[in-house]
């Protein structure tokens, strides 16, 4: 419980900050009339009547979640449905902050906008912004219904304007559940440890939610999983049981399963009642080589600023970092069981960087960028915690004069036994050499290959 209020907070934190929170229908969508920095004279009301979904972007320079949503989700949307697309919408990119034209050319030009920009110097009364960024999506009925955006952060402003544009299509949206991402496989996701194991995080929401301007996810749902065309699995997906669920975009965790290298993996959601079942569908492959990173102590060590979050899973996928499941902050050192695999999730990396290092040989297990990852949540990031610990009567490198060599065989880093005569046989790692003699010692010498 104590999770979930906390992440409640944050989670208003953001709305009241960034006013991220979608507004409800609004009728009788004020018309606008103005002039673009090419000189062409725009008036909204005569695009609606013409039948076009009107879509006005209000930004400015400085404001880095207004570059997040031009640069990206606005750039979809206009190759999607704008003049090249289905030609069905008009967009236009407005500055109310005080920049010359050339300016806002400038800048609007290196963010490969596209669609019209317009400078006008100041807010328009007709449509207060009350936060940057603000989108405001105009439908073409009699009416002329808008519904207003905050424009901040993806995928929940992408997931937003396709509901907001399916709507003004006169799509039926009312129980519409939507698989709208999961996370790539990747080195970084996958634990190679054997099995191979997989634990994506999946983003789900529902279409009447966004519309009606609710926030409370509380239907559980299945997930059916094929792998390679083949049904393998499903999972019960109750989004507030896991206390990581607290409003319509469902950022969740599946439980791991296991896969194979180049497994070609179909996930779909199984909602009694769906009626736009032609979005619950995404696959992905697992990549034909997977290389986790390993600790070779149980010593490890987060480096990053104190507002940085971050939740730690050993292989049965319990948080271990803290007795309370709450996410732990900023920079500190831990020690870990030895075993095959943990991963980390940084909770709010769209703003933090942070790194999780070996803290005894000082090797960056995983780096983490602000913005790397979409949404405000990294995926579970896998790491290897092994060591092994060198026999009293193991001598490194000694020369056991007068004895014959039994056996020679190499170790990976887990302590695997490999089917290789020569380190030329190897792949690129870390191994041990055992040679063994016929009076019972043995000695081993750690090798690097690295071609």
């Amino acid at each position: 419980m104590k999770k979930l209020i906390f992440l409640s907070c944050l989670l208003l934190l953001a709305v009241s900050t960034f006013s991220t929170k979608a507004q409800s229908l609004n009728q009788n969508a004020p018309n606008l009339t103005f002039t673009d920095l090419d000189g062409v004279t725009h008036t909204i009301h005569d695009y609606l009547d013409e039948g076009y979904k009107v879509l006005l972007d209000f930004s400015y320079r400085t404001c880095n979640p207004c570059k997040d949503w031009t640069f990206n989700i606005g750039h979809d949307i206009w190759e999607k449905y704008g003049p090249d697309g289905d030609n069905t919408l008009r967009m236009f990119y407005i500055d109310p902050k005080p920049s010359s034209d050339q300016e806002v050319a400038s800048y609007t030009q290196q963010w490969g906008i596209e669609y019209p920009v317009i400078n006008v110097q100041s807010n328009y009364s007709e449509y207060p912004v009350s936060g940057y960024p603000r989108v405001f999506y105009i439908c073409p009925d009699d009416v002329r219904t808008y519904h207003e955006d905050g424009g901040w952060g993806y995928p929940s402003s992408h997931i937003a304007s396709t509901y907001y544009i399916e709507y003004c299509n006169g799509t039926d949206l009312d129980n519409n559940r939507t698989l709208m991402d999961v996370t790539t496989p990747l080195s970084s996701t996958l634990c190679n440890a054997a099995p191979l194991t997989y634990a994506p995080k999946l983003l789900v929401t529902r279409g009447d939610l966004i519309v009606s301007n609710e926030t409370n996810y509380f239907e559980d749902y299945k997930l059916d999983i094929f792998i390679n065309g083949n049904f393998h699995s499903n999972q019960t997906i109750d989004p507030w049981s896991d206390m990581t669920v607290t409003t319509m975009y469902d950022y969740a965790f599946v439980e791991p399963f296991e896969v194979n290298q180049n497994d070609d993996i179909t996930f779909v959601i199984d909602f009694e009642g769906d009626n736009f079942p032609d979005d619950d569908t995404l696959r992905v492959t697992i990549p034909s080589s997977v290389s986790t990173p390993t600790s070779s102590s149980t010593s490890l060590a987060i480096e990053c600023s104190s507002s940085l979050l971050y939740d730690i899973y050993d292989s049965d996928n319990n948080i271990v970092n803290d007795a309370f499941s709450m996410p732990s902050y900023g920079s500190s050192q831990f020690s870990l069981q030895q075993g095959s695999c943990y991963s980390i999730s940084f909770l709010n990396s769209n703003y933090y960087s942070g790194l999780l290092k070996d803290a005894a040989s000082n090797t960056v297990l995983h780096s983490v960028q602000a913005d790397q990852y979409s949404g405000d949540q990294t995926p579970r990031l896998y790491f290897n915690v092994v060591t092994i610990p060198t026999p009293a009567d193991i001598s490194e490198e000694t020369n056991w004069t007068n004895q014959q060599l039994t056996e020679r065989y190499f170790l990976d880093a887990l302590g695997k036994r490999q089917a290789a005569q020569d380190i030329s046989d190897l792949a690129i790692g870390i191994y041990f050499e055992i040679s063994r003699y016929s009076n019972g010692t043995f000695s081993t010498k750690k090798l690097f290959k690295n071609k």
